[in-house]
């Protein structure tokens, strides 16, 4: 405490007058760090969103192939280049503190609410729907492991991260673009989870 006194230019007696105990000053700490206004989605989100409809601009049509090859790129790249998600993977190190534990699901679960509307748009405009026993909400959950594990491997190995991948396969009713842009291999991967946790629409319930 006497070096955070120090470092904002107050006596420590200060510092206590606003958090009587180091226990209640660190958690508040937590509490701003895992803010989730501070995190990647919401600031981030119009950006992806921006992508996605200038490739539906190019296509004629809102595709889940397009959106999954620009939106998934433009957002893994903001990911890659902010502060936010090294001190999310410095402070899960922590995740059996349970103070710690509980700001973190409270991070994730406001960033994945943040994409939720996204998904079910894209795969309503596709005609398509979740394949029970898959949600939504599995999806935008699958989504971020995967942007987690991609961010951290990019980041250190990026040579065994593919930037430049042509004829991903087609995998709905999609009629191949010979002027699709390269993929990479992040996206393609948000592709092909999300050709398999969905179904046409029109499929009877069982």
């Amino acid at each position: 405490m006497k070096d955070v006194a120090k470092e904002a230019g107050v006596t420590p007696a200060a510092i206590y007058h606003y958090w009587p105990s180091q226990k209640e000053f660190r958690l508040a700490l937590l509490e701003y760090m895992l803010d989730p206004s501070r995190f990647r989605s919401h600031g981030e989100l119009s950006g992806t969103i921006d992508e996605i409809e200038a490739e539906t601009r190019r296509v004629g049509r809102a595709t889940i192939r397009g959106s999954a090859r620009v939106g998934s790129r433009a957002n893994i790249e903001r990911v890659r280049q902010t502060d936010s998600i090294r001190l999310q993977m410095a402070l899960w190190a922590k995740h059996d503190e349970q103070d710690v534990s509980e700001l973190l699901k409270r991070m994730y679960h406001s960033l994945e609410a943040d994409f939720i509307p996204l998904f079910e748009t894209l795969v309503a405009l596709e005609g398509r729907r979740f394949r029970p026993p898959f949600t939504v909400r599995d999806f935008a959950v699958a989504i971020t492991a995967l942007t987690e594990g991609f961010t951290l491997r990019w980041n250190v190995d990026p040579e065994e991260v593919p930037t430049e991948i042509s004829d991903v396969p087609l995998i709905f009713e999609d009629e191949r673009d010979p002027s699709e842009p390269p993929w990479d291999l992040y996206s393609a991967c948000v592709y092909l989870l999300a050709a398999s946790m969905t179904e046409p629409d029109e499929l009877p319930d069982t």
